[in-house]
């Protein structure tokens, strides 16, 4: 079952068929560092014009990075469609820790509480001014991490990045697919509702 009103389309790589993206309203990549899978590849120019469109944009755990040597010439765009990213490999920790919620009212929050989450922890992320920093762990050796953030760019469209979701036991906990789904919703710019009966997950 899914959320009324949303039909997810899975896609293993790109759509091949130009109708897969017609009134695709976000976008979920969970695969290879996403810059270069969505810039370092012949589909860059429709990934543009569907970010400067306003459609959303969620990365999972390694697709919310950029290679270390591609920062210069594809951090600039990533950027401004994630509004953050990891830089691979610049650092991993891991462990359990308490996931914190920065921004509690924020829709991406909605109807999961802070709880002990086990993962792959990718340290020193670059946040952008303009986002939003929602989600933070504790790394043994690093301290404080920023895991989530949410990004409101200025062609309108929406984007969230969470350096989380290294494990598949983590997609059994409730609270973290809630978490992922209520992202897809928010970038889509479909409301989240108060009454979360409402969502499958």
């Amino acid at each position: 079952m899914t959320t009324p009103g949303v039909k997810p389309t899975v896609s293993n790589g790109w759509p091949q068929d130009a109708a897969a993206l017609k009134d695709v309203k976000a976008i979920v990549v969970y695969t290879s560092p996403g810059a270069e899978f969505l810039l370092d590849s012949p589909h860059r120019d429709e990934v543009d014009k569907l970010m400067k469109s306003g459609v959303g944009l969620v990365t999972i755990h390694w697709a919310s990075s950029v290679k270390k040597e591609n920062l210069e010439r594809l951090g600039p765009a990533w950027l401004s469609y994630l509004g953050g990213t990891w830089v691979s490999n610049v650092g991993l920790g891991g462990g359990k820790s308490d996931l914190k919620q920065l921004v509690p009212d924020h829709p991406i929050c909605r109807g999961w509480k802070e709880y002990e989450i086990d993962d792959e922890y990718y340290l020193h992320p670059t946040i952008s001014s303009g986002a939003t920093s929602l989600l933070q762990v504790k790394d043994k050796k690093a301290g404080e991490v920023i895991v989530g953030w949410a990004f409101e760019r200025k062609d309108g469209g929406r984007a969230f990045g969470t350096t989380l979701g290294h494990p598949y036991r983590n997609f059994e906990l409730d609270a973290f697919r809630r978490m992922i789904v209520n992202s897809i919703l928010w970038t889509a710019k479909v409301e989240v509702p108060k009454d979360l009966s409402l969502i499958h997950i």
